[in-house]
């Protein structure tokens, strides 16, 4: 297993989000570093991220659930792990997360998360709590335990190991180096070889009591082995036998009850036709007279076809007086359909000739109308334009009419005001005097203004 990346945030001390990229140049070239660090200073906070990442618990946190949480930093309201590694089923990556209500410091704690991903497909492997560390202890081949006591040691193991007296550093020793397996080995070991020992002991002492066969006695017994064996080879082939004949009868009952069955089947047809010998006569008239059931019916439409047309006859020849007469009317009027249509066709001739002129005339009308239609058309544009020329002279003698109303009032105001004629005379002068009153009186105020300053001054 090698670790690529480890990713963290607000795990015991280490507020914020801290990331370690193993696979940096700096860490590949020398093959070998360490964390090194005072006390305080994290450095087994990313163990615990590892292990937090991977298994969601911790050497120093056995559980973390929504009612504790002591690795979350203080004043914080969420924290994550995420671990990204390689094995030789290939590169995945873990992620742990846990966070309060809102992400507030003291909003209450929710269910943390736990995932598995395939680091290079990204497809999420497993989700589930429980399920994503039963994978990576499937892709890592060691579970939690294993895992510590193989990768990382707990702070504090090594301490106890080496204050521990001589009898206690053996199982301190184990604990840490996962060897109490080979303690385990031992002992299932010794009690295998009791048990062994015990069931030797006891296949010797079933052997002492065994008596050894001469060469003659084993060479009868060969004998009689083998003559037993080619008895039971011939019964073996008599059993084949016995087995060929019992088919063969068992084949030949069910031929037995066929043949009965056959038999009663033959019986039952015989009655049957004895009881239908009455009606066989009538059946072979039957089939003689369905051969002639075609013909017979030919022969009744054909009956029927002559009697519809002898009625026919009859009927016409009764009619044929009358229908003398009606010919010689229908002569008649073809006669005088026949003057009709010659009438006709000579006023046919005479009203095409005067539809030609009709034409014609329709023709120059609609000439005349298409003229007529643009003289109108001309009419109504002059129509418009006298219209706007009528508008703008009425609107010419309003304003002439403003102007001379105007002009007379102007006159009406001169006339009352002509003794105002000097002032344009001596208007240079009073423009002068008008001036340099101005001027006086901004002077004036300038003065008044300095005054009230020196008051206020004093």
């Amino acid at each position: 297993m090698r670790i690529h990346q480890i990713r963290f945030q607000n795990l015991n001390s280490l507020t914020g989000e801290w990331s370690i990229d193993f696979s940096d140049p700096a860490y590949l070239s020398d093959g070998i570093f360490a964390i090194t660090g005072p006390t305080g200073a994290g450095k087994t906070t990313i163990l615990d991220a590892v292990c937090l990442a991977l298994y969601g618990r911790t050497p120093r946190l056995p559980s973390v659930n929504s009612s504790s949480n002591e690795i979350m930093s203080r004043h914080t309201g969420s924290c994550y792990a995420e671990i990204t590694f390689e094995t030789r089923e290939g590169q995945y990556r873990c992620h742990w997360s846990q966070q309060r209500a809102r992400k507030k410091p003291d909003g209450n704690l929710q269910s943390h998360k736990h995932e598995i991903v395939d680091a290079g497909s990204g497809q999420v492997l497993e989700n589930k709590i429980r399920d994503v560390a039963a994978r990576v202890e499937e892709i890592t081949g060691m579970n939690f335990n294993q895992f510590t006591r193989a990768m990382l040691l707990a702070q504090g193991a090594f301490a106890a190991f080496l204050q521990a007296s001589p009898d206690e550093r053996a199982p301190i020793l184990e604990s840490i180096t996962g060897t109490e397996i080979y303690s385990e080995i031992s002992r299932k070991v010794h009690e295998r070889h009791r048990e062994e020992k015990n069931c030797l002991e006891g296949l010797q002492a079933e052997t002492a009591a065994m008596k050894l066969l001469s060469d003659f006695e084993e060479e009868q017994l060969r004998e009689e082995l083998q003559l037993k064996i080619t008895r039971e080879k011939e019964q073996q082939q008599q059993l084949a036998s016995m087995r060929q004949a019992l088919a063969w009868l068992e084949k030949l009952n069910e031929l037995e009850t066929e043949i009965k069955t056959i038999d009663r089947q033959w019986q039952d047809y015989l009655q049957r036709q004895a009881a239908f010998q009455p009606h066989q006569l009538r059946l072979q008239r039957a089939r003689q007279a369905s051969t002639l059931d075609v013909a017979y019916t030919n022969l009744g439409h054909v009956r029927q076809l002559q009697k519809d047309d002898m009625t026919s006859l009859t009927k016409v020849r009764q009619d044929l007086p009358g229908q003398g007469e009606e010919l010689h009317k229908a002569v008649q009027s073809w006669q005088e359909a026949s003057d009709n249509l010659h009438e006709l066709r000579v006023l046919r001739r005479s009203e095409a000739e005067t539809a030609k002129k009709v034409r014609a005339i329709d023709l120059s009308i609609l000439q005349l109308q298409q003229q007529m239609d643009e003289i109108q058309l001309d009419i109504a544009t002059a129509e418009c334009e006298c219209s706007d020329l009528q508008t703008q002279i009425a609107e010419q003698q309003k304003n002439l009419q403003d102007m001379y109303k105007t002009l007379n009032e102007i006159e009406k105001y001169r006339m009352e005001n002509s003794h105002d004629a000097a002032l344009v005379v001596n208007l240079t002068g009073i423009t002068r005097s008008f001036n340099q009153l101005m001027d006086l009186t901004v002077a004036l105020n300038n003065k008044q203004v300095e005054w009230q300053t020196n008051e206020e001054n004093l």
